[in-house]
Parts: structure tokens; sequence; C-alpha cells
């Protein structure tokens, strides 16, 4: 693997950040529903997930 190329498990990763990001508008903009707070909870689990995979990345590196 080239310095250029990132694994595809880490371009999912940022996608789904991105995808949270979108799931804090519906807050924002005052909508109600058991969705948007399913949506939300899910997204708040998957970031949590993201930030102790990623962690490990940095421990692993000082390594």
């Amino acid at each position: 693997m080239t310095m250029n190329e990132r694994p595809l498990w880490l371009i999912v990763e940022d996608a789904f950040i991105i995808l949270c990001i979108g799931a804090l508008w519906p807050e924002i903009l005052g909508w109600q529903g058991w969705i948007w707070d399913l949506v939300q909870y899910v997204a708040l689990a998957g970031l949590v997930w993201i930030l102790i995979r990623r962690i490990g990345r940095y421990r692993d590196r000082r390594k």
C-alpha cells in the first residue's frame, strides 16, 4: 500500500462521521419524532465506536 492509499474501513469511518453531523440537523431544526431520536442515538454509538478504534490505532503507532 502506498502513502496515498487509505484502507476502505477508514473511508467508511470518515463517511459515517459526516453522516453523524447530518444527524444533528433534525434537533437544530426542531423536528419531532422518535425516528430522529433513534438516528441520533445510533450516531452517538457509532461515534464512540470510531473513537475507541482510532485511539487504539494511535496507541499501536507509538509501539
